[in-house]
């Protein structure tokens, strides 16, 4: 795999195209990416195991002409070049890049090529059965019902991480809260939804870069100045985390000077939302996520 990488690494970047590749190739592809991320370390699955939940996703893909199961790979590289070449890894746990990536391989499976507005007014059977967000919903059954098959997370169900699943979150256990954060990834590529996380994205820009500017002013102070205006510490609040986050960075890749979380999970605007609270009140603008 490891050759097979090196080969292959170079045509992996926003240029890919999935219909560049045989089916063997693509499978190779997400099963690299995958290894590269260290999915299999932090399952503590084999490869042969991670390619038998591949294939059995690629199986509930449909032959359809974008949500088929070459969607499915393009993104998981999209996600490879954000998480490496962007170097988006360095702000989010292990465990959130795992669940990331399984949910780009896994977001569109079962998608029958026809939107929601089209089963909500053709009264489909699904849209019978999921009111809202129809084909995510869909999507996310499953993908539980996949994990559930192959017991994906056979080797982390008992492992509590006071760091990953803290106070800001109700699931108690490492399993749980990656089953959260797939289930919310996956609902969240709901057109429905797209304006409200752009917006929560232009937020979360605005925040880090007034703070980056405070930053890099206290930088050019001369040495020794005793002023404490846009020091580090009077731009702690966009940074404070609770009393279990403190060592977030023994899970993650080296943290670079100032670069965004990913906005995949919710957790990634803990910081963002803890200090807008301070200057108004809250407003909710997505499930779980507030500003």
């Amino acid at each position: 795999m490891d050759s097979y990488i090196a080969e292959q690494w170079s045509t992996v970047s926003l240029a890919f195209n999935p219909w560049d590749y045989s089916r063997a190739e693509k499978l190779g592809i997400v099963l690299a990416v995958f290894k590269t991320h260290n999915v299999l370390s932090v399952l503590e699955l084999d490869p042969s195991d991670m390619l038998e939940f591949i294939l059995e996703m690629e199986s509930l893909y449909n032959d359809v002409p974008y949500h088929s199961f070459n969607h499915a790979v393009d993104v998981v590289v999209k996600l490879h070049y954000m998480l490496y070449d962007l170097q988006a890894a360095s702000y989010l746990a292990t465990y959130d890049i795992a669940a990331l990536l399984i949910s780009g391989l896994c977001h569109d499976c079962g998608h029958p090529g026809l939107n929601n507005l089209f089963q909500k007014n053709a009264n489909t059977s699904l849209s019978q059965k999921y009111p809202d967000a129809i084909l995510e919903r869909y999507s996310i059954d499953l993908t539980i019902r996949c994990i559930s098959k192959h017991r994906l997370f056979r080797n982390i169900e008992d492992i509590r991480d006071p760091v990953y699943s803290d106070s800001t979150v109700k699931e108690i256990d490492v399993a749980s809260r990656m089953l959260s954060s797939i289930q919310e990834a996956i609902l969240n590529t709901d057109m429905s939804r797209h304006f409200d996380m752009v917006e929560e994205c232009k937020a979360l820009v605005a925040t880090l870069a007034m703070k980056a500017r405070k930053l890099s002013d206290h930088d050019q102070l001369p040495h020794g100045e005793g002023s404490t205006k846009g020091s580090p510490e009077s731009c702690v609040d966009v940074c404070e985390l609770g009393p279990n986050q403190k060592n977030i960075s023994a899970l993650s890749p080296p943290l670079p000077q100032l670069r965004l979380r990913s906005p995949s999970d919710p957790i990634a605007f803990n910081a963002m939302r803890v200090h807008l609270q301070r200057q108004q009140a809250p407003k909710r603008i997505g499930s779980g996520v507030y500003i």
